[in-house]
């Protein structure tokens, strides 16, 4: 019989060799010794886990005092526990691409290739990213989960232990504005008479966001034509609002929102004075 034997714990190596370490035989007659030539020691598989069975198998030799292998028989099927750890993945590298304002914190992301595998095994790698916030701002840290999954070749997401979650470093990207835009509804007016009360709408908010949660201060829309302006196509331009996550820009049709026509009140009095003085002279020569 075999006494005082252990097998070591290892990281997975894609086998079932284990490590053992040999005490002493017990069993033999009187001084005679007898030598270990082979020691063989096998996990029952070769897949990651705790307290699994190692199986032990020994070779003997003559020893010294009359000691003939011969005359025993060995040990076999000798029995002991040991651990298969998971084998540490590494990642060469992981990035986060800049994105316009959308109104979450989901990050796109770019996988490197994973290292530290055994033979041709292979893994399936994904991950999702966060930034620190879903707000506006440069170089903002993205916070990165990594999951391994089942690939070809026997690799077994079970055997490895992937980078831990958060990543560190953590990658970094930037979010940018999005757009706003200020639309004018169409407004006319005669030379010489005062500005209408212009109106008009803002567009282009994500998500469930609107005008009363991501902006400040009022909307206006003014123009630089005033009661006075020439006949023709003046712009009526939005304003007054402000927006951490948005920048804001004119609808092009706001450039030619205000139409000014007709001619002026004292224009229009003096053509009706020059019509009234035609009508009399030609009352005066009608026989």
């Amino acid at each position: 019989t075999l006494s005082g034997f252990s097998a070591a714990n290892k990281v997975y190596d894609g086998n079932t060799s284990a490590s053992v370490t040999i005490g002493s035989l017990n069993g033999l007659v009187g001084s005679e010794t007898l030598n270990i030539s082979t020691t063989n020691g096998n996990f029952d598989t070769k897949d990651v886990g705790n307290g699994k069975l190692v199986t032990v198998n020994l070779g003997l030799t003559d020893g010294t005092n009359g000691g003939l292998a011969s005359n025993y028989s060995a040990p076999t099927g000798t029995t002991t526990n040991a651990d298969i750890t998971p084998r540490n993945l590494q990642l060469s590298s992981v990035s986060a691409a800049d994105k316009v304002y959308d109104g979450n914190a989901v990050a796109s992301l770019t996988l490197g290739s994973l290292s530290n595998l055994v033979g041709s095994e292979t893994l399936i790698a994904s991950a999702s990213g966060l930034f620190d916030s879903k707000d506006v701002g440069n170089n903002k840290a993205v916070a990165v989960t990594l999951n391994i999954a089942d690939g070809s070749n026997g690799g077994k997401a079970s055997n490895y232990s992937a980078p831990p979650s958060p990543l560190t470093p953590a990658p970094r990207a930037s979010i940018t504005p999005a757009t706003l835009t200020y639309n004018a509804d169409p407004a006319s007016k005669l030379v010489g008479a005062p500005l209408p009360a212009f109106s008009g709408t803002v567009n282009g908010f994500v998500a469930a966001e609107n005008q009363a949660n991501a902006t400040s201060g009022s909307l206006i829309f003014t123009s630089p034509a005033s009661a006075a302006s020439a006949a023709g196509q003046y712009a009526i331009n939005g304003g007054g609002l402000s927006a951490a996550n948005y920048n804001f820009v004119q609808s092009p049709s706001n450039a030619s929102a205000l139409t000014v026509s007709g001619l002026s009140p004292a224009d229009t009095a003096t053509e009706q004075e020059n019509k009234s003085a035609q009508s009399l002279a030609l009352a005066s020569v009608t026989p």
